[in-house]
């Protein structure tokens, strides 16, 4: 809350493409460990912020890198959400080789101060309702990116028929269901939307999977955001 005001600034402003912006934010809904239930979800959409939220540990390792190429498709900065269950937690993930940026500690880089973009990058008024304008587009962008990445996904049952029910999923939702399905041996039998990019939301992927099912349930940490 404090960083807040920046933020609004920053997320106004937009990310460089050719870097990225992400605020990684600890929560805790549920409060385990608060008196008062962390959920920054709401300011980050306030703010004018996309809201990704990974599930499993694979994908809070590997959401990272897609989340600075989601960053970079609509200019957004992107508040990542990580919860107590994840951060507690521990697990298994597979690796690959570190991709080490251009611009580093040894390989610096000199910004000229000069070749700013004053229109985009200072914003007072005119400037600041100008940016506003290309927000809706920039929200398209980035919701394309999440499809196109697979952070945004549909998971088709084996049957082709139309299903009873359909769940859309984010965060620890999925792999909440995932579990409770194999349990009562349902995997597979039910069409599934992970939305891992809650905001903003993509309305025409949930009309794509509407019709995959008569009734939609949405599973989510608690508070409904989606």
């Amino acid at each position: 809350h404090v960083a807040s005001d920046a933020l609004a600034l920053g997320a106004l402003a937009g990310s460089h493409p050719q870097g990225g912006v992400i605020v990684i934010s600890g929560e805790d809904p549920w409060c385990e460990s608060t008196q008062v239930p962390a959920d920054s979800r709401f300011l980050f959409e306030h703010l004018r912020m996309a809201v990704v939220e990974p599930g499993g540990l694979q994908e809070v390792k590997d959401w990272i890198d897609l989340s600075f190429k989601l960053s970079r498709a609509g200019g957004m900065y992107i508040g990542y959400i990580v919860t107590v269950a994840q951060a507690d937690g521990g697990g298994t993930v597979q690796c690959r080789p570190n991709q080490f940026p251009q611009v580093n500690t040894k390989d610096k880089f000199a910004i000229d101060t000069a070749s700013l973009d004053l229109e985009k990058n200072v914003l007072l008024p005119p400037r600041t309702w100008r940016r506003e304008i290309g927000m809706e587009e920039r929200y398209l962008l980035t919701m394309d990116k999440a499809r196109e990445l697979g952070i945004n996904r549909i998971t088709r049952p084996a049957k082709p028929d139309v299903a009873p029910i359909g769940f859309i999923v984010t965060g620890m939702g999925g792999p909440y269901l995932e579990h409770v399905l194999a349990e009562i041996s349902l995997s597979g039998e039910f069409p599934i939307l992970n939305m891992g990019l809650s905001y903003p939301t993509d309305a025409r992927l949930v009309a794509e999977f509407s019709t995959l099912c008569r009734d939609m349930i949405v599973i989510e940490e608690r508070r409904g955001f989606l």
